[in-house]
């Protein structure tokens, strides 16, 4: 899972509760980008998945749906946004920060045995990611936010390029609920800020010689401008 998608589970709002029959989610579309829909039923769960996160999360199996379609509306539509800004700017990971990543989180990845994927694989995962974002600060400015993820998230260069999206016609929502939910994620005003003079993204956080993980979160917190 990377970052990103963790940090959308962790501040994505929930409201309401949403209810459709089996054969309206296969037909309704919530939103288009570079002209590849994005259906309801792209992002609707198993009845398995449905009963299981009902269950771990002590809610009903409406909230739960409701729930698991906002956090894989938000993860799969950015993934989309993410990759069609990589094609537009020919973004591919860069092979010495691909070994760099690998070469400092091998190790760890190899012991998860949660995980399912070649280091490879996640190693240039997580430089694709961080490419995109320099790109996206390089070109927008704008605020960067402190994540327990990501140190530097460059949150309001992300609303800005969905406005672009959206006033060119490369992003078109087709659903107001659903449009609210993403547009809550990124809207100001922003928490944990990092102050201009401390955002560099000359090189990945990861290569600064310090992990941020929750041991050392509050050291982290205490450079930021909250």
């Amino acid at each position: 899972m990377s970052h990103f998608q963790v940090f959308i589970k962790s501040i994505v709002f929930i409201a309401g509760c949403l209810v459709f029959s089996t054969a309206w989610a296969q037909e309704k579309t919530l939103a288009v980008i570079d002209e590849k829909p994005l259906m309801l039923s792209d992002i609707s769960p198993t009845k398995a998945e449905l009963t299981e996160t009902a269950e771990a999360m002590q809610v009903s199996r409406q909230l739960a749906l409701s729930r698991i379609r906002h956090n894989r509306f938000a993860e799969q539509l950015i993934d989309k946004v993410m990759d069609t800004f990589a094609k537009q700017r020919q973004i591919q990971p860069d092979d010495t920060l691909v070994d760099a990543f690998a070469s400092r989180f091998g190790d760890q990845l190899n012991a998860n045995a949660e995980n399912s994927r070649s280091v490879k694989e996640i190693a240039n995962e997580q430089v694709r990611i961080w490419q995109i974002e320099k790109a996206l600060y390089d070109e927008f400015g704008g605020t960067v936010i402190f994540t327990q993820q990501n140190p530097q998230y460059p949150i309001e260069a992300y609303n800005m390029l969905l406005k672009r999206y959206e006033e060119t016609g490369v992003l078109v929502f087709k659903s107001k609920e659903y449009e609210s939910v993403l547009k809550r994620i990124f809207a100001p005003p922003y928490e944990m800020k990092i102050a201009p003079e401390q955002i560099s993204f000359v090189k990945p956080w990861w290569a600064e010689g310090q992990i941020i993980d929750s041991a050392s979160s509050g050291e982290a917190k205490s450079e930021v401008e909250k």
